[in-house]
């Protein structure tokens, strides 16, 4: 069994490492302890904000701008109808290259459009 020796070198940087642990925890205490508590204000006030804007900015526009921004559905989508409509807004913007066609290769499939010249050596 082999026998580990600990140098004075490594015994100062284990004391070293302790230190700044302690120091960055008391630090992070001091400055930085009130933001889990503010977060959780904050994200229990997501549908408040959520319903503010899309009466003050109107339906369309915050539609609008929850689709492009993938806010999340549960509160930015009070009304059934328009969920429904983003639903199919998303289903039709899926569904754009189902009529491509893939070209024939000798060596398998380049993918559903032919490879531009810039491909070609």
């Amino acid at each position: 069994m082999p026998i580990d020796v600990i140098t004075t070198d490594n015994l100062k940087y284990h004391r070293l490492v302790a230190s700044k642990d302690t120091k960055t925890s008391e630090r992070w205490q001091k400055l930085f302890s009130w933001y889990p508590g503010r977060q959780n204000i904050e994200f229990s006030r997501i549908a408040q904000i959520y319903c503010e804007s899309q009466h003050r900015y109107g339906q369309d526009i915050f539609l609008q701008y929850a689709r492009e921004r993938r806010l999340n559905k549960l509160h930015a989508y009070n009304h059934l109808d328009s969920l429904k409509e983003l639903e199919k807004q998303d289903e039709q913007s899926h569904n754009v290259n189902n009529n491509a066609k893939v070209p024939p290769t000798t060596n398998g499939e380049y993918g559903r459009f032919k490879p531009s010249r810039m491909h070609y050596c």
